[in-house]
């Protein structure tokens, strides 16, 4: 065979390049594609203690906020648990169920529904742009959704949000609330279009209309992450067989840290939410800040407030004879009785969880872990799988079921 001129194999192996390069756009085209993972470098548009309902909110006034504004929320009702709130009420109620920020809450309000401001916004519904409707479930849905992501970067090292599209997206140099509030909004949006989503930006200018520049509230504002070990006891008194029947898990909602565990009255054959006689006695002393269905607050420092220093939450005492705001008490004094107030009604229980600085603290907590009486609790494979374990006593493990030497815990007397 004649040997090509060089000009013709030349040619010859541009175009098998050209059709190797045809074909891999072919097969790269019959293939779905990896989904993106971008970088979105966005610093800080939130500091930590404004996302929890922490220091920074000390004497705000969500009342008089709502109606100096003067928009559709002043003047908004709605029945929650059988009460009838207003808009402020509602707002209120939730920052102090999820702990988060009430100033947070607000900004997301105006942003989607503009009632803050507006006295007679087009969108009547859907408040905050979750498909749930009315103030009250709509704003709850968001504050656990956000709690998810600023717990998940603060305690679970996660660094980047998914997207719809099953990508990913980084945001290096930020801090949790900025995190949380960004992945939050953005969490409809395919990673190549996320840095360029609306929502941020109508974010951040919805809460510098309404408060200004976000940044100036983290002056002064203590550090959430040093809370110092305080010492706490068993929530029932001594000698009383109580059961571990859920827990470490989130406190309020599915969004927060495994913080909270729970413990059923006795007798043992006592099911459902039969009412108790059985008392929910103090961990630690200190004042109660708050009183009702949805937590029963003890601050151990004294402090009228409940977003400053550690914050006992007891949680599901009957109104019966629960203990008032404004009372003193200490480690052992009668709080209430186990119900099913304020939770799914499936078992009369006391659930007990810790903030620190408006933070909810983790049970595993290597700085401050949960140690009742002795007891360590730590989590299981799943939220409110978890066990309780004291040293010679042995390990107790959360079921729903009150089995004796599965679950149930005995509270020691002090000691002379």
């Amino acid at each position: 065979m004649p040997r090509q001129p060089h000009s013709h194999r030349h040619a010859g192996r541009i175009a098998l390049a050209a059709a190797a390069a045809a074909l891999s756009t072919a097969l790269a085209s019959a293939q779905p594609a990896a989904p993106a993972k971008v970088g979105y470098p966005i610093g800080q548009i939130l500091p930590d203690g404004e996302l929890v309902y922490g220091p920074t909110l000390f004497q705000w006034d969500t009342r008089a906020y709502v109606a100096s504004a003067g928009g559709y929320l002043a003047r908004y009702r709605e029945t929650v648990d059988g009460e009838e709130l207003d808009g402020a009420g509602i707002v209120q109620r939730v920052a102090e169920d999820y702990s988060v920020g009430p100033r947070l809450l607000l900004a997301l309000i105006e942003m989607h529904g503009g009632w803050v401001r507006d006295p007679d916004p087009v969108e009547r519904v859907f408040p905050v742009g979750e498909p749930l409707p009315g103030l009250h479930a709509g704003l709850s849905a968001a504050a656990d959704a956000i709690n998810a992501r600023y717990y998940a970067y603060r305690f679970g090292g996660q660094r980047s949000a998914a997207t719809a599209d099953g990508g990913a997206v980084d945001m290096p140099g930020t801090n949790a609330a900025s995190f949380a509030v960004m992945a939050y909004l953005g969490r409809d949006a395919a990673a190549g279009t996320w840095p360029g989503l609306a929502a941020p930006t109508r974010f951040y200018a919805a809460w510098n209309t309404l408060f200004g520049d976000p940044l100036r509230f983290a002056v002064g504002s203590p550090p959430l992450d040093a809370p110092p070990v305080v010492t706490a006891e068993l929530p029932f008194a001594p000698g009383e067989p109580w059961y571990f029947t859920a827990g470490p898990y989130s406190p309020w909602g599915a969004g927060g840290p495994r913080a909270a565990v729970d413990f059923a009255p006795p007798p043992a054959d006592g099911t459902g939410c039969a009412p108790s006689t059985a008392w929910v006695t103090a961990a630690a002393a200190g004042r109660v800040v708050r009183s009702r269905a949805s937590g029963v607050a003890v601050n151990l420092g004294g402090d009228p407030f409940e977003g400053r220093g550690w914050v006992h939450v007891y949680a599901h005492l009957a109104a019966a004879d629960r203990v008032p705001v404004g009372a003193r008490v200490a480690a052992g004094d009668r709080l209430g009785h186990p119900s099913c107030d304020g939770g799914l009604s499936t078992q009369s229980r006391v659930a007990f969880a810790r903030k620190y600085h408006g933070e909810w603290v983790p049970a595993d907590d290597p700085r401050a872990p949960l140690v009742m009486g002795g007891w360590a609790a730590l989590p299981g494979p799943v939220p409110g799988e978890g066990s309780l374990i004291r040293s010679g006593a042995g390990v107790r493990t959360a079921t729903p079921q009150k089995a004796a030497a599965v679950n149930a815990v005995v509270a020691e007397r002090a000691s002379p």
